[in-house]
């Protein structure tokens, strides 16, 4: 089914969910509704993508909000799925449009948790990192056509098929030619979903997912960024994991970088320079700390696994050469 299909009213809020009596739940209805319905969703997901309502505007509680986000994200999956067909470039660029639409739209939603904690709740801090997190693999999973190559070319490459590997080697370096902005722009969600995962762990059934997915998509994009000449000095550096709130000095150097970018020396925890071949190393070694660390769900420790065999290939991702 496609949930954004569904004929369903958006949920309520969990504080309705939880009252413990007929009583305690009428208290929490608002006084100038006539019944206890919420919105739409399809009409709701119309509204915001020909932008007649905001995203600050679409919910009136936590649980609308992760909904919208899912439909949003299940949107741009088979958007994604379509780009990836052979088909018309005029109507790959329609594709092209609508997904930047979604991901604009998306990003009104985005929350900050660290700017919650001392006004929220630790359960809506919990919700807000759930959205947040599907939010930045959405941005990952819509970016052309990288998902599709990343896995087959760490595949070929632990299988020691190197003509293969050189052929999705050159496919990366095209995509990436032709997106730089992009490049910038799933690294900085990769290494954002890092940090989330790292600062506000909550054993959700997505981060051994996300913390996977993030960590080799962000050691194959630093690689694809532009290598500086040899004598050239960078200036500063830039921890493009930092979580912060938009009007934080260091979250608008960062967004000035996804935007133009520049030639700052790019870290995330535990990796002081992300694109050299040492950064490729720490970042697989920072990937698996975080998968062990999950105790709860098995799928980590199998994803952990397999990090590890990648990090013993001592696998070669210059795309420079």
């Amino acid at each position: 089914m496609n949930i954004a299909e569904a004929v369903i009213a958006l949920p309520c809020s969990m504080d309705e969910w939880d009252a413990e009596s007929a009583y305690a739940w009428s208290a929490l209805q608002r006084s100038d509704m006539s019944t206890p319905t919420g919105l739409r969703l399809r009409p709701t997901l119309q509204s915001l993508l020909n932008g007649s309502r905001r995203p600050a505007d679409a919910c009136n509680n936590e649980r609308e909000r992760l909904m919208l986000v899912l439909a949003l994200g299940k949107i741009m999956w088979s958007l994604s799925e379509s780009a990836s067909f052979p088909i018309d470039r005029l109507v790959l660029e329609g594709l092209r449009n609508s997904q930047n639409r979604l991901l604009e739209v998306l990003d009104g939603f985005v929350q900050f948790p660290t700017a919650m904690w001392n006004t929220h709740t630790k359960k809506q801090v919990a919700r807000a990192v759930h959205t947040t997190h599907l939010i930045h693999m959405t941005h990952v999973y819509g970016a052309g056509e990288l998902m599709s190559l990343v896995f087959p070319l760490i595949r070929h490459m632990l299988q020691r098929r190197m003509e293969d590997s050189r052929e999705i080697k050159t496919r990366l370096r095209q995509w990436a030619a032709g997106n730089p902005g992009k490049v910038r722009t799933v690294a900085h969600h990769c290494a954002q979903a890092l940090a989330l995962v790292r600062q506000f762990p909550e054993n959700l059934t997505i981060e051994p997912f996300n913390v996977f997915h993030a960590g080799l998509a962000l050691m194959v994009t630093a690689r694809l960024m532009p290598t500086n000449n040899p004598g050239h000095v960078r200036s500063q550096g830039l921890r493009i994991d930092y979580l912060g709130t938009p009007d934080d000095p260091i979250c608008q150097s960062i967004n000035a970088w996804v935007e133009k970018g520049g030639d700052e020396i790019l870290s995330v925890h535990g990796v002081p320079a992300i694109c050299s071949e040492e950064g490729s190393r720490q970042l697989l070694e920072e990937t698996a700390e975080a998968l062990q660390r999950n105790k709860v769900w098995g799928i980590a420790q199998n994803l952990f696994s397999i990090v590890m065999q990648i990090r013993a290939g001592d696998l070669n991702f210059d795309f420079h050469k």
